[in-house]
């Protein structure tokens, strides 16, 4: 999956670029942003790097399951959040985070 951050710090940026074996994302938005009700999401906790996913994010960040939101940057003070990027061609931006997920790290 590629995962586009959202939310305060870095850049503004467009997904990230997906390659074999795995998929990735990034971003770094200051403004209000939308994020549709099917795409996952995963926070990391910006003190810790702990991360969260599934269900479990959209609750912490209080947002409906399934359904499609805006969030605003000044509401992610303790989180960052990458949201799945669904475009099989997007450009990353200097300067701009990403989360690529590997689907087999050990082989």
């Amino acid at each position: 999956m590629r995962y586009q951050q959202r939310g305060q710090g870095g850049q503004g940026g467009q997904g990230g670029q997906g390659g074999q074996g795995g998929q990735g994302g990034q971003g770094g938005q200051t403004k209000t942003e939308t994020i549709q009700g099917h795409k996952e999401i995963i926070l990391m906790e910006r003190t810790t790097g702990d991360l969260f996913e599934g269900e479990a994010a959209r609750e912490m960040l209080g947002l409906p399951v399934g359904a499609t939101v805006r969030i605003k940057p000044s509401n992610l003070e303790k989180y960052v959040v990458f949201v799945q990027s669904t475009s099989a061609n997007r450009k990353l931006i200097a300067g701009t985070r990403f989360l690529y997920e590997v689907e087999d790290w050990s082989s």
